[in-house]
C-alpha cells in the first residue's frame, strides 16, 4: 500500500513474509534498508498439530461402524499449548500465528482458515479449546491420514487405516476385482476400474459419490457392483438384504430394463402403480427395488420402515437442496450402505456438496451451519484459491470418483447409445387412452371394410396422432376436445418432455453442444417456448429456413449457443454439425437407417470428441410396439416417411399389438 510519502506499508501476513525471506521476489526487485534489525526482534517459533487416532473397542451390536478416538493437540516447540493460542490474533493474520508480542508461528496447515474448517467439523467450539477429543467415523479418521505432513503430524498404528491410506494414495493399488460371472455385458477398462473402487468402498464401509460425465455408464456401474455383491454373498452363504435405487420418474423404466439386460439374474421390482402396498409385503424377496423421488415422498413411512443394503440415489442433485422434503425424506431412509450417482454433485454452491455427504455420511462435514461458515463462506469469498480448496479436496476425494468423456476417450466406442423409456403424466395417459378407444373403433372399422392395405392412410393417420400425445398432448391441434373439462395448458404435462428437460439441463451442465431432431413442428414449438422461458440460446431450422448454411456454421463456431433444434425434413440429410457432441432423438424413426442419418450429422469425419445419442420412448405407448415391429417391418418404416400414398404390409395381428391397451 503506497502512503503519501511515496513508502510502502507492508502488514500481517507479507510483513512476515518479507522478514521471513518468503517472498523472495521483491528481494530481486527492490533494494530492502533496514530489514536486518527488523528481523532481531522478531521472534520465530514452530508450531505443530499433534493429531492421534485409536480404535474405540465396544460391544454394542447394533453399532456396525468402526469408531476412533481422535485427540488433538498443538505443540509448541515440541511443549503442549491450547488450542486457542491458534486464533487469538486470526482477524490481523492467515498464514501467521500470533503467539505473544514480536513472537510468531506459520499456521501448521498454512492458512488458519483450513485450519478452522478441519477443526470446527470435529468440535464446534474448537477456539476455545485447550485440545479436542472426539469420536470420528473410520471415514473420518482416513481423511485426517490424509493431512500427514511436516505440520500437521497423525499417529496412527491402526493397520487397518494404514492399508485404506496405502490404497487411497493411489487408485492402482485398489484391489481388482472379477467382473460377476451374472453380468451380460462387457465393461470397459474404466467401468472396471469404477467397479473396483464401488467394491473397495463396500469391503471398508464407506459410501460415495460415482460422479462420472453423463453417458459413461454410472448405471451399468452400479449394477456390476449389486450382482458382484449378491455372488460374494451367495459365495459365503449369507443372503443380503434388498437394495433401492431412487432416480428420477422419468428413467425408473430405464432401470429395469438396464437390469434386465446386464444383470438377469437380480430380482427387480419397480415400485410403482396403484397396488404398492400390495407390493410393500414382498420387498424382501427382491434384490434391487427402483422407485422414485415423488413416490418415495408419500411412501415414505413404507419404505423408511426397511433396513436396506444399499440406498442409491440416481440424479442425486435431486437433494442438493438440504430443506426440501425429498432431502429430509431420503436422508431418514436406514442402510448399511449409501451411494449417489450423479454428473453434477454440485452446481450452484459448496452447501449442495454438504448435502449430499449429509446423505452419505452424516457429520463428515460437520454440521451445516460450521460448514457454511468455516467451509462455504471463505470458498464463495476467495474463489477456488482460497485455502480450504485444498482441504475440502483432500477431505472428500477418497469418496468421489469423476471420469470425463476427454479423460476416458481412448476405452470409449465411436458413439454411445442411450434409450431412455418414459411413463405417461397421468392427463397425458388419460387423453392417449381417449383417442386409442376412439382410433381402434375406426382403424378396424376401415380394415374390416377395405382391407389393411387400402386403410392404410386411416391407419397412419391414427398412428400418428398417438405418436403426437406420447411427445405432448399440447402437439394436437384438438387436444382439449379429448382432455377433461376445465384443463388448463399450464396443467397438462408430457413425461418425456419433462424427462427432455432433464437431459437438456444435465448436458448443458456438462458444457455439451447439442444437436436435438423432432419430426413435429407443433413439437418444436412447445420446445422453442420453454427455451426461451428458461434463457437457454437456440438455433432453430425446419423446412422453411432459408438461411441453413449461416446457421449451420454459426452453431459449429459459437461456444455460447449450445443447441440446435432441428426437424427431420430439414437436418436428415446435407448439414454437418461436428462441434455438437451430444444428439438428441425426441421422437423415434421407425426405419433405422433415418435415426443413422440424423446422428451421422455429428458422427463423421471431423468430430474430435465422442458422440452421446439419446433416444426418447413413451412406456406402454405406440411407440414401444413400432420400436419392437421396425426391425421386422421394414415396410412400415418407409411407409411413416414416404411422400407418396403408403401400403402397409401389416398383419392383423400386427394391428392388435399397436392398438391394443396395456
Amino acid at each position: 500500500k503506497l502512503n503519501t510519502e511515496n513508502k510502502f506499508l507492508i502488514y500481517g501476513d507479507n510483513a512476515l513474509d518479507l522478514l521471513t525471506k518468503r517472498d523472495e521476489e521483491l528481494f530481486e526487485i527492490f533494494t530492502v534498508q533496514n530489514i536486518e534489525a527488523l528481523r532481531k526482534k522478531i521472534k520465530l517459533r514452530n508450531l505443530k498439530l499433534l493429531v492421534e487416532l485409536k480404535r474405540v473397542d465396544f460391544t454394542s451390536s447394533l453399532k456396525e461402524e468402526e469408531r476412533f478416538k481422535c485427540s488433538i493437540n498443538l505443540l509448541l516447540n515440541g511443549a503442549k499449548v491450547p488450542l486457542s493460542i491458534l486464533f487469538k490474533h486470526s482477524e490481523s493474520y492467515e498464514r501467521w500465528v500470533k503467539i505473544e508480542e514480536n513472537t510468531f508461528a506459520p499456521a501448521p496447515s498454512g492458512s488458519l482458515r483450513s485450519l478452522k474448517a478441519l477443526l470446527a467439523s470435529l468440535d464446534p467450539n474448537y477456539e476455545f479449546k485447550n485440545s479436542i477429543t472426539a469420536e470420528v467415523s473410520s471415514a473420518q479418521a482416513v481423511s485426517l491420514l490424509l493431512y500427514d505432513q511436516e505440520k500437521i503430524v497423525v499417529n496412527n498404528d491402526d493397520e487397518k487405516l494404514q492399508s485404506i491410506k496405502k490404497k487411497l494414495s493411489t487408485f492402482r493399488k485398489i484391489r481388482k476385482v472379477p467382473v460377476p460371472k451374472g453380468f451380460k455385458g462387457r465393461l470397459r477398462s474404466y467401468q472396471r476400474e469404477g467397479l473396483n473402487w464401488l467394491v473397495f468402498l463396500n469391503e471398508f464401509g464407506f459410501s460415495g459419490i460415482l460422479a462420472d460425465e453423463m453417458g459413461l455408464g454410472k448405471t451399468v456401474q452400479t449394477l456390476a457392483l449389486l450382482q458382484f455383491l449378491k455372488e460374494r454373498g451367495e459365495a459365503e452363504g449369507r443372503k443380503r438384504r434388498p437394495s433401492l435405487v431412487i432416480a428420477p420418474t422419468s428413467v425408473l423404466r430405464n432401470w429395469y430394463s438396464e437390469a434386465k439386460r446386464f444383470v438377469p439374474n437380480l430380482k427387480v421390482l419397480v415400485f410403482a402403480g396403484k397396488d404398492r402396498e400390495e407390493m410393500f409385503e414382498a420387498l424382501h424377496n427382491y434384490d434391487l427395488v427402483i422407485t422414485s423421488y415423488a413416490l418415495l415422498r408419500r411412501d415414505k413411512v413404507l419404505l423408511s420402515s426397511i433396513s436396506w443394503e444399499y440406498v442409491i440415489l440416481d440424479e442425486a442433485q435431486h437433494i442438493k437442496n438440504y430443506q426440501t422434503t425429498t432431502a429430509r425424506v431420503v436422508k431418514a431412509l436406514t442402510a448399511r450402505y449409501r451411494l449417489a450417482l450423479s454428473g453434477t454433485p454440485t452446481e450452484n454452491r459448496p452447501l449442495e456438496l454438504w448435502s449430499l455427504f449429509d446423505f452419505l455420511m452424516p457429520g463428515y462435514l460437520g454440521s451445516r451451519l460450521v460448514f457454511q461458515q468455516t467451509v462455504e463462506k471463505p470458498l464463495l469469498e476467495d474463489g477456488e484459491n482460497s485455502a480450504v480448496t485444498n482441504l475440502i479436496v483432500k477431505k472428500i476425494y477418497p469418496f468421489i470418483l469423476r471420469r470425463t468423456k476427454k479423460e476416458v476417450e481412448s476405452s470409449l466406442p465411436p458413439k454411445v447409445e442411450s434409450e431412455i423409456c418414459v411413463p405417461m403424466e397421468d392427463e397425458q395417459r388419460e387423453i392417449y387412452r381417449k383417442i386409442l378407444h376412439d382410433s381402434r373403433i375406426k382403424v378396424f372399422n376401415q380394415v374390416a371394410k377395405y382391407g389393411i392395405k387400402r386403410a392404410s392412410l386411416h391407419i397412419l393417420a391414427a398412428l400418428t396422432k398417438l405418436r403426437q400425445v406420447c411427445n405432448h398432448p399440447l402437439s394436437l391441434e384438438d387436444w382439449q376436445s379429448w382432455a377433461e373439462e376445465g384443463v388448463k395448458d399450464r396443467s397438462i404435462k408430457s413425461g418425456k418432455f419433462e424427462a427432455f428437460k432433464e437431459v437438456i439441463n444435465e448436458a448443458l451442465s456438462a458444457d455439451r453442444k447439442i444437436v436435438v431432431f423432432c419430426q413435429f413442428l407443433k413439437m418444436m414449438e412447445i420446445m422453442k417456448g420453454w427455451f426461451r422461458e428458461e434463457g437457454i440460446n437456440f438455433l432453430y431450422l425446419d423446412g422453411s429456413t432459408q438461411n441453413r448454411q449461416e446457421l449451420i456454421s454459426q452453431f459449429n463456431q459459437d461456444r455460447e449457443c449450445p443447441i440446435f433444434l432441428i426437424s427431420l425434413k430439414a437436418g436428415g440429410l446435407g448439414i454437418n454439425l461436428t462441434s455438437a457432441d451430444t444428439v438428441i432423438l425426441y421422437d423415434p424413426w421407425w426405419n433405422p437407417a433415418v435415426e443413422d442419418q440424423a446422428i451421422d450429422r455429428t458422427h463423421r469425419i471431423g468430430q474430435k470428441n465422442k458422440v452421446i445419442i439419446y433416444k426418447l420412448l413413451t412406456e406402454n405407448s405406440v411407440e414401444e410396439r413400432i420400436n419392437s415391429l421396425k426391425s421386422k417391418k421394414k415396410q412400415l418404416s418407409e411407409a411413416f416417411l414416404s411422400t407418396s400414398s403408403p401400403t402397409l404390409n401389416l398383419t392383423k395381428r400386427d394391428l392388435e399389438r399397436l392398438f391394443s391397451f396395456y
